[in-house]
């Protein structure tokens, strides 16, 4: 304390009472001046006199004070009176340096043990980052064994492949889909270890999820076990596919062995893991939110490829809780909600199918809330109403009951009749039967566990036609617990197995996979014959590893024959059978049926494997031991081969294969370089298993040294490379994110362009044109014809070509949208010409792949390009037209060809789906425009105070715009994005007149010079691009002619160009 100018410090004093005349409120001095040297004896003399003036007029409160003041007194007088300092006041203060930290905090029993010298290295961090990879799927290898029949059940119906069906769980963003497999999963384990006495009274089988399946997934509810990456729980989203095989029963207690693949629903995973999944399963269940819009991004993009693969679909409505709770929609709004929901979702199986109604809630519809436990069908809730009490009309069955449950169909209570207007009803609610059959009892469950208390509560539900008997502890619980016990204890979750057993099975599933065979030209039923489970030879088809503890399996399905631990495969990689040596032989390690556990200490339900030592056709596994040359799909087939020796393959019969997986352009490009370059190497095999991980993302490595990673978007990479650095354990530096270019023509050549060979004995005559946009995007969607027979038809019939050109296609480059066609007309007077053409045919069409590949301005893939051979003249000798000399010379002349076509530069262009309030879409507009942005569209959605707003942005100026149109409508939006078409760049890239200022933008009419110069910069080639270099001397002057409209030769310099032109 400071007490007043010129007075020392008081470092210690006992426990005083200061007088009101010598300090103020705040403890300060404001008595008489003080000497120095009499400070400390003043002080506290007035000290020991105001304490004794308080001591006497404090009343009862002073008898305490003087007992303390005589143990003191004994103390000192015991002492010698010097040690008045040694037993301070409790309330004293003390300085920091004379505490006793340790013996304020813990108790006698701890041990302090204070370390003078650091145990660790300096290398070591204080906190380690988690050694855990991001790929774990289980935390168990091995299903532990059990006593009963269970283990041996779930083996029976392994074997059993009518019993089985492979079902892909795919929907929209945050649609519920992970919820709906915990729930699944919960009926699981009640209904199938509820017999067993010590997991009867154990906790997880009265709650099995607890307090926390009743909440939200935002609030930590539900386990969320499919949800197996860290990034996944952190960011409550699912990233990868996970696999989950359970035992099922239906309403007659007839068990199913269900195969489920959970995948995600972002945008921007969604074509990687649904395109996996779709090639594993037979059906899918299409997960929607009511009051979210229905034709979303992502269902745009999955339900295309559902109906490409032919999948049946069974469409689910989860989240039927927030009509009631969250936008209280009365019973009646709540149907029409529904209505509209399942018809906007067949309109959009209908684009793209032709099918009308594909969608019935009678047939395949589901209504569901996982959130509260209850999963119904109608015909679940027709078995509620006839198994109670009779509703219908004496002569009516449950069958005709059902069909009536949906649509304009009233009830007369009186009549005990059905009528198809309410006007014929005349006495009762005169509501729809749906509303007056299943909303209104779900509205009263609600409104009974809401709003009544326990003792009513309980009499409710105990005179249910159906009782429920809730034990005490649950009836005093919280209001989200009561309603999930009520509803799932009421309607449950086995109603599905009704529904999803109507998907085909496995017995009959795989002649739906026709289309997935690379080398049968025609598809019979003799052809098909490989893929039936009771086929002797063994077909497995891989699409996907995964990393389950640092080792990668194969997630496939077994199609036919019998599989073995120890078995020896032949893999056929994605180029067979274009490339007969694209085969190696593996060896199985092991076989796990990936499941799930319930562990009794704990009482937990854990993801766990089930190891076999052996499985037949018709079962989805994971395969050990096989992944080394698989890059993200492959086919395994059974081989004969005993030895490692042997590497000659004598089957009678062609291997079967299947097609390649084939996923949408990765458009945003992320370049990364180890921050120590002496770890490139561990950075390299890090990719390598990256790779693996993520099929859609692809390395490309520049002359320059510099590795570019292209994905789908920014948080798809950012989920890349925080799994890189897991892989790798580098520190890795990332540059700022970029768009993959594409370059094109926007007309044709002006001239043929004549290339020679280095060995001048041969010419070919190129021109280059635009591609029709709609050959260009069959071409992308690989949709043409396999068989070249048929190509020439489809051609004509689809695209109106004749049959000269439809005929003349030599090559497809499905990846750059590009095709080549023979255009020449053969010499009849060379009886060898179109021999000598056909045996050059490979090496123009290498040729032309080549330049496909990397183009004439920044080294960028072509895209929409029509290449046209208009002549070749050829040598006569093999020797001399090798395909040493025209594979490069092809490759000139296509580039010169481009060039002289006005070569433009593509962009991406991404299509957005903005959800935002709809008071502020016109504010939208000015944020798109500054980005080159357009809205096309806004939508309201029903039932809702929001907007579906489409707009288009280029990827370019894409980055950031998430989080910018957040911030601008304050967290009220959320904007979904995926790459939709290849726009042209604006400006001239060949504008040499244009100037680049650094550290500038530019403007738009130079944004296309722009990205040239600096990708040619980053690329290590010069800023300009020329055609010179692509023609000789003749071919100059013949351009400059044709340029010109001229034929004097005057006009060209001494060395035979003109700088200035060309």
């Amino acid at each position: 304390y400071n007490i007043g100018p010129g007075v020392s410090r008081v470092t210690r004093y006992k426990h005083t009472i200061m007088a009101d005349d010598l300090y103020d409120e705040f403890g300060n001095y404001i008595g008489p001046e003080l000497d120095d040297d009499s400070s400390d004896d003043d002080e506290s003399s007035s000290s020991s006199q105001s304490g004794s003036e308080a001591a006497a007029g404090d009343g009862d409160h002073g008898n305490e004070d003087d007992d303390g003041m005589s143990l003191d007194d004994d103390d000192n007088a015991a002492g010698g009176g010097d040690d008045r300092h040694t037993n301070v006041s409790a309330s004293a203060i003390v300085l920091h340096e004379d505490k006793e930290h340790y013996g304020q905090v813990y108790n006698e029993s701890v041990k302090t043990v204070t370390l003078t010298e650091d145990a660790e290295t300096i290398e070591t961090p204080i906190a380690p980052r988690p050694s855990v990879r991001p790929e774990v799927l289980l935390e168990d290898m091995t299903m532990k064994e059990e006593d009963g029949a269970e283990t041996d059940f779930f083996g029976t119906l392994l074997r059993n492949p009518r019993l089985k069906r492979f079902i892909g769980v795919v929907g929209e963003f945050h649609s519920g889909k992970t919820s709906l497999m915990d729930l699944l999963i919960e009926d699981s384990v009640r209904y199938y270890h509820s017999d067993n006495k010590e997991k009867k009274n154990s906790a997880i089988m009265k709650g099995c999820w607890g307090e926390q399946a009743s909440l939200e997934a935002c609030h930590g509810g539900g386990p969320r076990l499919m949800d197996s990456l860290e990034i996944e729980k952190e960011r409550q989203m699912s990233i990868k596919t996970c696999p989950m095989c359970m035992m099922l029963p239906d309403s007659r207690g007839k068990s199913y062995l269900m195969n489920f693949l959970d995948t995600p629903g972002h945008v921007q995973f969604v074509d990687e893991e649904v395109t996996c999944a779709t090639a594993l399963t037979d059906g899918c269940m299409v997960v929607i939110d009511p009051l979210e819009p229905s034709n979303g991004v992502s269902l745009e993009r999955i339900l295309p490829k559902l109906i490409a693969a032919k999948q049946e679909m069974i469409l689910c409505l989860n989240k039927m809780d927030r009509l009631l709770l969250e936008v209280k929609l009365p019973p009646a709004d709540a149907y029409w909600k529904l209505k509209r929901v399942i018809e906007e979702v067949n309109a959009l199986v209908e684009d793209y199918s032709g099918i009308q109604d594909y969608f019935h809630p009678v047939r395949n519809v589901i209504f569901s809330s996982a959130l509260h436990g209850y999963m119904f069908t109608l015909d679940s809730f027709t078995k509620i109403y006839f198994e109670g009490t009779q509703v219908g009309p004496n002569d009516m069955d449950a069958q005709k009951f059902k069909l009536r449950l949906w649509g304009d169909s009233y009830f007369c209570q009186q009549e005990r009749t059905f009528y198809k207007t309410s006007k014929e009803v005349k006495q009762g609610t005169k509501q729809r039967s749906f509303v007056e059959f299943v909303l209104s009892p779900l509205y009263k469950l609600y409104s009974v566990c809401l709003g009544e208390e326990q003792k009513v509560l309980d009499k409710t539900l105990r005179n249910l036609p159906v009782p429920i008997l809730l034990p005490k502890q649950t009836l005093k619980s919280s209001a989200r617990a009561i309603l999930r016990s009520v509803l799932s204890s009421y309607f449950g979750s086995l109603a599905i197995v009704d529904t999803l057993q109507k998907l085909p099975s496995p017995a009959f599933g795989w002649k739906r996979k026709s289309k997935m065979i690379s080398n049968s030209p025609v598809y019979t039923e003799s052809n098909m014959r490989p893929l039936n489970p009771a086929f002797k030879k063994c077909v497995v088809h891989v699409t996907k590893l995964l990393d389950i503890q640092g080792k990668f399996g194969a997630l496939c399905r077994v199609y036919s024959g019998e599989l073995k631990v120890g078995d020896r495969v032949k893999v056929l990689g994605n180029a067979y059978p274009a490339d007969l040596e694209d085969v190696t032989f593996h060896e199985i390690s092991s076989i796990h049926i990936p499941t799930f556990s319930v562990d009794l200490e704990s009482d937990t339900v854990k993801l766990a494997f089930r190891s076999q030592k052996e499985v037949n056709g018709g079962n989805i596994v994971i395969l050990h031991g096989i992944d080394a040359n698989i890059s993200h799909s492959a086919t395994a087939v059974g081989s004969t081969k005993k030895n490692k020796i042997d590497e000659d393959d004598d089957d009678e019969e062609e291997d079967i294969c299947f097609k390649p997986l084939r996923f949408d352009e990765s458009v945003v490009k992320l370049s990364i370089e180890p921050l120590r370059p002496a770890e490139l190497p561990k950075m390299v095999q890090g990719l390598r298993s990256v790779l693996k991980s993520y099929p859609a993302c692809h390395l490309l490595v520049q002359d320059t040294g510099e590795h570019c990673l292209f994905g789908t978007g920014e948080l798809y990479l950012e989920t890349v490379m925080e799994c890189l650095r897991s892989y790798s354990d580098v520190e890795i530096k990332v540059a700022e994110p970029t768009v993959a270019l594409r370059e094109s023509v926007s007309s044709t050549s002006i001239m043929g362009v004549v290339g020679e060979t280095p060995n001048h004995r041969n010419k070919l005559t190129i021109t280059v044109s635009p591609l029709e946009p709609n050959i260009s995007e069959a071409l992308l969607e690989n949709n043409l014809p396999t068989n070249p027979d048929a190509v020439s038809n489809h051609f004509m019939k689809e695209y109106g070509w004749d049959l000269l050109s439809s005929r003349s296609i030599w090559a497809f480059e499905y990846e750059r949208a590009s095709l080549l066609l023979d255009d020449t007309i053969p010499d009849f007077n060379e009886n060898d010409y179109k021999a000598n053409l056909a045996a050059a045919k490979s090496g123009i069409v290498q040729g032309f792949r080549w330049a496909a590949k990397e183009g004439p301005l920044c080294e960028e893939p072509l895209h929409g390009c029509k290449v046209k051979l208009l002549d070749a003249i050829l040598a006569p000798s093999a020797v001399h037209r090798s395909s040493g000399q025209i594979i490069p010379t092809v490759r000139r002349t296509v580039h010169a060809g481009i060039l002289l076509a006005n070569p433009v530069l593509l962009e991406p262009v991404n299509k957005l789906h903005i959800t935002t309030p709809t008071s502020i879409v016109d504010s939208l507009v000015p944020v798109l425009s500054k980005r080159r942005g357009m809205m096309t569209s806004d939508t309201p959605i029903g039932a809702s105070t929001y907007s579906i707003v489409t707009a288009y942005i280029p990827v370019l100026d894409s980055f950031g715009f998430e989080s910018d149109i957040r911030t601008y409508t304050q967290g009220q939006a959320m904007v979904y994005s995926s790459f939709e078409y290849w726009n042209e760049v604006p400006g001239e890239a060949m504008d040499t007149s244009i100037v680049l200022h650094p550290l500038e933008p530019s403007p738009p009419q130079s944004l296309a010079r722009e990205l040239l110069v600096k990708t040619r910069r980053r690329k290590g080639l010069s800023e300009e691009v020329s055609v010179n270099k692509y023609l000789d001397d003749e071919m100059k002057r013949q351009l400059l002619l044709a340029q010109r409209g001229e034929e004097d030769d005057s006009v060209f310099t001494d060395d035979g160009e003109d700088k200035k032109i060309l």
